[in-house]
């Protein structure tokens, strides 16, 4: 839990008998919100440090997985993200960190095997504060339950392009392969199987052969492998893949992982049998989404999506996929609030004093090269001003720190460029920005006789 904001508790306060507390959220431009175009160019450079992060922590994560000695176990998704965040940012020089983190070895055996990438990554890593990234690691989680609950899809793909295989070899006929493969998954996913059904619709499909003989022990295979996935409870991939967390710590929320694992390496090397290492993807449309898809979409063309034999088509074609969801390298939506405003002034105060200090170190020299040589009657001169007159100093910058309620007062305009009505008072809650864009939650207080939010 984290503490409620100085906005927020403002804003309850003002609450008189019979109010209510009402929340909306506004969108608008950046650069017309802002005070000034620095400003907007800080928090658009803050948005792409934490894109950055967000991109290097994805990718090390997936790589924590695959090369892991033993099937994950892993009952808390937003606390195993925050695990491999802080590791990634003790590596990359984060400083007051406590190294107590189960994931560190695997982060740093990940970080040596790439060296060579890196060293390229330091150059552009900055580590975001504890907040940001807490808030990042929670988005994280969500995304990854979203991203499990395609097992069943990924199941379907995997025995399409296995039936595909089998069919083309058998008899070079692959029409009935996504016809089997959604028979088998049905059996597999089933609570109930019923071994008679699967048999018949492998038969009707296919015929008396020796062919549905090997599919129907397949399909017993897989169901066997995929053992408590499968069976009735709270075990069932159904339930698995659809929690952030398991309160009771007895499940493991990671339970599909090395099916998918196992699905995506199969598919990897029956692409790289019939395709070749490189497989080319051209894109008719922008991609608007956060994370990485692997999903076939309609305005997207895979080349080749179908071989010229008519082995393949675009229903069956292998579709290898991330083990988990991978950020774009891309500015990302941060949130601000006070923290994240105060630490962007620390950040301000940096550069002004490195500033300073290169003005304060240039006067020195510029003093130092004065009072070694020249005409004695000039340092005569500046000796009897120098008695006459302080020494000019160059001011040291003052650390400034943001009002608790009105955070952002000195970022952006008293006006914001939006519609609000004007006899009503808000109160900023937060924001998020991608460098562009800009949202914010406001708050105010509202009379409603029936009790109820409008």
């Amino acid at each position: 839990m984290t503490r409620t904001g100085g906005p927020s508790e403002q804003a309850k306060a003002s609450l008189s008998d019979g109010e209510t507390l009402r929340h909306r959220t506004i969108c608008c431009g950046l650069k017309k919100a802002v005070r000034s175009q620095q400003i907007a160019d800080l928090l658009r450079s803050y948005a792409v440090d934490v894109g950055v992060c967000k991109r290097v922590v994805t990718l090390i994560a997936n790589e924590v997985l695959l090369g892991a000695p033993a099937p994950p176990d892993i009952r808390d998704w937003f606390l195993w993200y925050t695990r491999v965040w802080s590791a990634v940012d003790v590596e990359f020089g984060a400083k007051g960190m406590a190294q107590k983190n189960p994931l560190l070895p695997r982060v740093r055996e990940v970080l040596h095997r790439r060296s060579d990438l890196m060293e390229e990554v330091k150059k552009h890593y900055a580590v975001c504060t504890v907040m940001m990234r807490n808030r990042e690691c929670d988005g994280l989680a969500v995304a990854t339950v979203e991203h499990l609950r395609s097992f069943p899809s990924r199941l379907e793909r995997y025995l399409r392009v296995f039936a595909t295989e089998m069919l083309w070899e058998d008899r070079r006929d692959t029409s009935f392969s996504v016809k089997v493969a959604k028979i088998i998954c049905g059996y597999v996913l089933s609570s109930q199987p019923n071994g008679e059904s699967l048999r018949t619709g492998l038969v009707e499909s296919l015929g008396e052969c020796d062919l549905v003989d090997f599919l129907e022990n397949h399909a017993m295979e897989e169901r066997a492998e995929l053992g408590d996935l499968v069976e009735e409870g709270e075990s069932n991939w159904y339930y698995v893949t659809r929690k952030m967390f398991c309160k009771e710590k007895s499940d493991n929320v990671a339970a599909v992982l090395p099916h998918l694992i196992r699905y995506s390496k199969y598919m990897s090397q029956v692409q790289k049998q019939e395709f070749g290492e490189k497989r080319q993807r051209t894109r008719l449309a922008q991609d608007e989404e956060e994370y990485e898809s692997d999903t076939e979409e309609e305005n997207a063309v895979c080349l080749p999506c179908s071989s010229v034999c008519g082995k393949w088509t675009r229903n069956t074609t292998p579709r290898p996929f991330s083990v988990l969801p991978i950020w774009k390298l891309q500015p990302c939506m941060a949130m601000f609030t006070w923290t994240e405003v105060n630490a962007l002034y620390g950040k301000i105060h940096a550069m002004e004093m490195e500033e300073w200090k290169k003005r304060v170190e240039t006067q020195e020299r510029n003093e130092r090269v004065a009072s070694a040589g020249g005409m004695s009657k000039t340092r005569k001169r500046k000796r009897e001003s120098e008695t006459h007159s302080p020494k000019a100093e160059i001011p040291r910058p003052v650390r400034f720190e943001p009002d608790r309620v009105l955070f952002a007062k000195t970022l952006f305009n008293d006006d914001l460029p939006v519609s609000l009505p004007k006899t009503q008072h808000w109160w900023l809650v937060s924001f998020r920005t991608d460098g562009v864009q800009l949202s914010h939650p406001q708050a105010h207080p509202i009379r409603d006789s029936s009790g109820e939010h409008r």
